[in-house]
């Protein structure tokens, strides 16, 4: 095969796009990270905020899925929010564990996993705080939302069915 004109052409013709493109897969792969990891670490987070006892677990619910699909959706203002907030708390999980001389935050056992999930919920550094805080907000209201969940307690309804009649009164 030899180098012609045409080919010449058409091979710089082709370039820009082939660049492009290879410069969009690149963004999108280093802006969201793996999409397996990234379930993967969601699950066992879940697992630990939420696990199996009396009441079905939050992964036996699927309550990880449900907010990985919720972080994986185009973004809209709170929803690329959260994406962001689960790219970030990943990330923040993987190097800490990393620092621990682990492979990421799924090379940790079981006992170290959580005890880094702890320090994120303690930490100054808002990446891990922000992303422990507001996936437990999620999965909690998530999972008590839940009708197995709700059948599971005796009363549902409101906790003050007659309100506060004595609101102005001194306590008792």
């Amino acid at each position: 095969m030899f180098i012609t004109r045409r080919r010449i052409a058409i091979a710089l013709f082709a370039l820009p796009f082939v660049g492009g493109a290879a410069a969009y897969v690149w963004r999108r792969v280093s802006s969201t990270g793996d999409p397996e990891h990234a379930a993967r670490v969601m699950r066992t987070v879940v697992d630990h905020l939420l696990p199996a006892g009396e009441l079905p677990g939050g992964v036996a619910l699927g309550i990880d899925r449900r907010l990985d699909d919720l972080a994986a959706v185009p973004p809209k203002r709170e929803v690329g929010q959260l994406r962001a907030t689960v790219r970030a708390g990943i990330e923040w999980l993987d190097n800490r564990a990393q620092a621990e001389g682990a492979a990421g935050f799924l090379g940790l056992d079981e006992r170290r996993q959580e005890g880094l999930m702890m320090a994120a919920f303690e930490s100054v550094e808002p990446a891990g705080r922000r992303f422990v805080i507001d996936l437990r907000h999620r999965a909690l209201s998530v999972y008590y939302a839940e009708p197995a969940i709700e059948r599971s307690f005796a009363y549902t309804g409101p906790p003050q069915p007659e309100g506060f009649p004595d609101f102005e009164a001194p306590p008792r």
